[in-house]
């Protein structure tokens, strides 16, 4: 992590290669950035270093020195609004794609639905504030059962998440996942 992503960008560009530069998020979202971005579109989302604290302590060097890199040497840049706050060259949108043929669809019809949450990290997933939701549902009398997936091998969550009814990723990034 000390030098940052795209470091080979130079060497790829003096070869006379094409660069795409693809950012998926910690690689360039400085934390104060996306917060100050979120207060002026008025969207009330947590402090970002509140869902993960190690982002907190990483120097905002670090993103623009990627950022930057990128920017300078890359032919083509992805990314999403949620961690382009930084960036002064456009992107093409990031769109993460999911082979929808790969997943049975399925409407159970239950009485009691399966909610499903399935974090790869619990705190920056939001999994306390969910199972914290689901009890005040369950406390007001809804009734539902909730799954919650942990290091599960893709196959297994790929059936999980064909019987579920809902699912819930995560709570504090934008776009796709929220």
């Amino acid at each position: 992590r000390r030098w940052g992503c795209g470091r080979e960008f130079p060497l790829l560009k003096a070869l006379g290669k094409r660069v795409i530069a693809v950012h998926s998020g910690p690689d360039v979202r400085h934390h104060l950035a996306i917060d100050q971005q979120n207060r002026v579109l008025g969207n009330k989302a947590w402090p970002l270093a509140a869902s993960n604290p190690r982002w907190a302590r990483m120097p905002l060097s670090y993103y623009l020195k990627n950022l930057r890199r990128a920017e300078l040497y890359a032919d083509l840049i992805f990314s999403q609004p949620n961690q382009a706050s930084l960036a002064i060259r456009p992107y093409d949108h990031l769109f993460i794609p999911i082979d929808a043929s790969a997943y049975r669809t399925r409407i159970p019809g239950r009485e009691i639905p399966v909610v499903l949450h399935a974090p790869s990290n619990r705190r920056t997933k939001g999994t306390e504030e969910i199972q914290a939701a689901v009890d005040r549902l369950r406390s007001r009398g809804v009734r539902c059962e909730f799954r919650m997936i942990e290091g599960a091998p893709h196959d297994r969550l790929r059936r999980e998440l064909e019987d579920a009814d809902v699912v819930i990723d995560q709570l504090h990034l934008p776009l796709h996942g929220k």
